[in-house]
């Protein structure tokens, strides 16, 4: 699929390495490397360590809202939303 995406010439393609399991974000790099053009670009989305393991935490909501978090002995505890950062990564590929 990688190729055929990267065969015309007019587009340009945004590959995601984010999400998913690792070994598909892996094999999706390496694709990238193969197959890209300078158009092309490779993104990962970072985001903050206390609410990347949350599975409630997608984004950052327009209303901040509580949200259980774990320690990592497994103790709850909670926190805010406005406090989560999300960061769009631009890995360079070379």
């Amino acid at each position: 699929m990688t190729f055929a995406l990267t065969r015309d010439p007019e587009s340009a393609v945004f590959f995601s390495i984010a999400g998913g399991r690792k070994s598909m974000g892996a094999c999706l790099t390496i694709a990238a490397q193969l197959y890209r053009r300078p158009q092309d670009r490779l993104y990962h989305v970072l985001v903050s360590p206390e609410f990347e393991s949350c599975r409630d935490f997608f984004y950052p909501p327009p209303e901040s809202r509580p949200l259980t978090l774990y320690y990592r002995l497994g103790q709850p505890y909670s926190k805010e939303t406005r406090f989560a950062r999300v960061t769009l990564f631009h890995v360079e590929i070379a």
